[in-house]
């Protein structure tokens, strides 16, 4: 990954743990490598959240088995 995006090992160590932050020149070349946009990476779109906790343990298992075949589903699907 390091040298595709041309950076050290350490760089994209420090990347992952967010104690450096990847120049724009960067981010677009690790858009690039990893197939997605630079929004993505910058987490613009952030993924969405749903509070179970009013739901009992049955309940709530039904809806997250219902998300997980919705994402396999969308997975499959052209765009």
């Amino acid at each position: 990954m390091a040298h595709r995006v041309g950076v050290t090992k350490g760089m994209i160590s420090a990347y992952e743990t967010a104690s450096k932050a990847p120049s724009l020149e960067v981010l677009i070349r690790l858009s690039r490598v990893l197939g997605v946009t630079v929004d993505y990476l910058v987490c613009v779109d952030a993924p969405k959240y749903v509070d179970l906790s009013a739901l009992d343990d049955s309940s709530a298992a039904l809806v997250i088995a219902l998300v997980d075949k919705l994402g396999e589903h969308s997975q499959h699907t052209p765009q």
